[in-house]
């Protein structure tokens, strides 16, 4: 697991790490970097799930929400957002079977 402090270290990890399974985004990044992360997530190869995890939906930028493998409201209880990671990792596994390091079924 990384973890960005902000949206330029965001950006840094998402362009050199292509190692990466999952991006959860949440209130601080989705304020200052929302339109930011649509374009750079956007040209990923190979693509990169995202989940939102916000408290309100008011602040997240409408084509990145679009774009975004799940969404879900952050409330105290992380066990929604546990599951729907879990549930998008089994899902979307397009990025991990173009990925150099990985071989199908990983």
């Amino acid at each position: 697991m990384l973890l960005a402090e902000d949206g330029n270290d965001l950006s840094q990890i998402i362009r050199r790490d292509n190692t990466l399974d999952l991006l959860i985004l949440d209130d601080e990044i989705l304020t200052l970097e929302g339109h930011r992360m649509v374009e750079q997530l956007g040209n990923r190869i190979p693509p990169l799930p995202f989940i939102i995890h916000s408290f309100s939906t008011e602040c997240v930028d409408l084509s990145l929400a679009r774009a975004a493998a799940a969404s879900v409201k952050k409330d105290g209880n992380i066990e929604e957002l546990k599951r729907l990671a879990e549930q998008v990792l089994r899902t979307d596994d397009r990025h991990r079977l173009d990925r150099p390091d990985r071989k199908p079924g990983e």
